[in-house]
């Protein structure tokens, strides 16, 4: 949702309609920081990542809630990926309708 693909309101329609329907739990998949390379960082560099999930997760709960939805950022857990020699990581995030 809200990341470039060409909504409709027939769109947005059926969404609403598949969760409805399905009941939850319901899931939005963030992008998250990616795991260092090697080694540990430093605390700059923790406060940085830090700094950009929470900005990462601001972004998402305001997107979701343009479609009646609320993101538990308490949820959200991190897993580590790989895209060939790419490193990098996502997140999936508990939403539920907003009442």
């Amino acid at each position: 949702l809200g990341a470039g693909f060409p909504e409709s309101p027939a769109y947005l329609a059926r969404m609403r309609a598949m969760l409805a329907q399905r009941g939850g739990p319901f899931y939005a998949m963030l992008y998250a920081e990616a795991p260092p390379a090697a080694g540990w960082p430093g605390a700059a560099e923790q406060e940085g990542a830090a700094a950009r999930g929470r900005q990462r997760l601001a972004r998402g709960a305001a997107t979701l809630a343009r479609y009646g939805l609320a993101l538990d950022a308490g949820a959200c857990r991190v897993y580590a990926s790989r895209s060939g020699s790419r490193r990098t990581a996502y997140q999936l995030c508990v939403v539920a309708p907003r009442p």
